[in-house]
């Protein structure tokens, strides 16, 4: 057995595969360590593996390539992997997106009479409630007051 799997993609650390369903040995290609987030054990490989989305259920492929951009572009924590698929991952980054929106003009939206930014915040919070089970009480109270101002 090689040190870390550095000789053979069969002989990496078994903790980088904790959540797989399925690996690709066949699909492996050489790391370059120096470039990676490790303290003690680097990834020398990488292949494409399989897991199960945690916010669909459906399955989903880790590439090799994208591992490669992960840690030796992006600098993730060697450790890493994902938990979600490149569609969930999507979604909860545009679910961000709108509620840093949300953050940055609800306070203007209250202390301005103009309808635009409230009409504004009353969209994102129904948007996020499509899509949200547990949205926070205070926005929901906020796009109450809000509709009540826009409507009349």
């Amino acid at each position: 057995m090689s040190s870390f799997g550095e000789n053979s993609p069969q002989d990496m650390r078994w903790h980088y595969f904790s959540g797989t369903t399925k690996r690709s040995y066949d699909t492996a290609m050489r790391s370059d360590p120096s470039k990676q987030n490790c303290s003690v054990c680097p990834r020398y490989w990488y292949l494409d593996v399989d897991y199960t989305c945690a916010g669909c259920g459906n399955a989903f492929t880790w590439t090799a390539k994208e591992q490669k951009v992960w840690f030796e572009d992006y600098g993730f924590w060697v450790d890493s992997e994902p938990n979600h698929c490149k569609g969930c991952r999507r979604l909860h980054r545009y679910f961000k997106e709108i509620r840093n929106e949300y953050d940055s003009i609800v306070a203007s939206a209250r202390s301005n009479t103009s309808f635009d930014g409230r009409r504004r915040i009353i969209e994102i919070v129904d948007e996020l409630e499509k899509s949200l089970s547990d949205l926070p009480q205070k926005m929901i109270d906020t796009r109450a007051e809000f509709r009540k101002s826009v409507l009349g």
